[in-house]
């Protein structure tokens, strides 16, 4: 059990969750999915959405933002959904990798059906 605290952060924060090996937490802050070592309290950005080559989110849902972060079993991944700002609000499901940052597109190709 965790009792101090790890870091300060502003924002919009929401949806914490423990890596498997609870040496993480990833956590949105939006429009972007963090997470933080909880040893070190350095906090990295999984993915970091710019313009401008600035950090950018305008809180009106026309902007793409990510949401609901969980891991991967391994602790690999952390899966999240990826908004694009569109009025339908239909999310596209991805994996990104913690060591790399590469954003694996999961539901590419589907039309909303369940995917077995």
């Amino acid at each position: 059990m965790l009792n101090r605290e790890i870091t300060r952060v502003s924002g919009l924060l929401g949806d914490p969750i423990w890596s498997p090996d609870d040496r993480y937490i990833a956590f949105q802050n939006a429009p972007d999915i963090h997470m933080i070592n909880v040893e070190t309290g350095k906090i990295s950005n999984a993915t970091r959405i710019e313009k401008n080559n600035r950090r950018y989110f305008d809180y009106n849902k026309t902007s793409p933002y990510w949401n609901g972060p969980d891991w991967s079993p391994d602790g690999e991944y952390i899966l999240c959904t990826l908004y694009t700002g569109t009025s339908d609000l239909i999310g596209k499901l991805y994996a990104i990798s913690i060591k790399t940052k590469e954003k694996i597109y999961l539901t590419e190709g589907h039309d909303g059906d369940w995917i077995q």
